[in-house]
């Protein structure tokens, strides 16, 4: 799946855990059911062969709120 077909705008970002062994890391997530609607349901998103990661945030209280993901960068088998 092409990270670009995710709907993430206005989910949560509740945790992010990193298994370098692997390249491998995992988001707890709350994503909007439908497009442009409230209601979140929880979802985790895999991502594999990943080399970094990075959230950009402002001063909030709670959870970081998704507006967007995006692959910032390729190189070889690594994003």
């Amino acid at each position: 799946m092409d990270i670009s077909d995710i709907y993430v705008h206005d989910g949560t970002l509740l945790r992010v855990m990193e298994e370098p062994e692997h390249a491998r890391m995992m988001m707890d997530i709350e994503l909007p059911i439908l497009e442009r609607e409230d209601q979140l349901e929880p979802r985790r998103l895999i991502f594999e062969d990943v080399y970094g990661y990075s959230v950009v945030e402002g001063c909030i209280n709670g959870c970081p709120t998704l507006l967007d993901l995006t692959v910032v960068g390729r190189e070889g088998r690594w994003t």
